[in-house]
């Protein structure tokens, strides 16, 4: 089972690592040591990267931060930097 699914055909999201292809091309995060699995896309050690409709996390521990981007994503950054600040993140 893959731990992603899609909203509105828009907004894809990948909880910590899946070895998919949609990843191929793309900017992503993961868990520590998984990237070498993934080939011709591009790795970044943030805990959480956003590429258009892609939006990555690296593990549990990022959850907070993957939540905001998903608001970001889906309310702007107003919203976003609104409810961070309530959860203090």
């Amino acid at each position: 089972m893959c731990p992603c699914f899609t909203i509105s055909n828009v907004l894809i999201l990948v909880r910590s690592f899946s070895p998919i292809d949609i990843l191929i091309g793309r900017g992503f995060t993961c868990y520590p040591g998984l990237e070498k699995q993934v080939q011709n896309a591009a790795w970044n050690e943030d805990s959480v990267v956003v590429d258009g409709g892609l939006i990555t996390s690296r593990a549990a521990g990022t959850a907070g931060l993957f939540s905001i981007a998903i608001i970001e994503a889906l309310l702007g950054e107003a919203e976003a930097d609104k409810i961070a600040k309530s959860v203090l993140l």
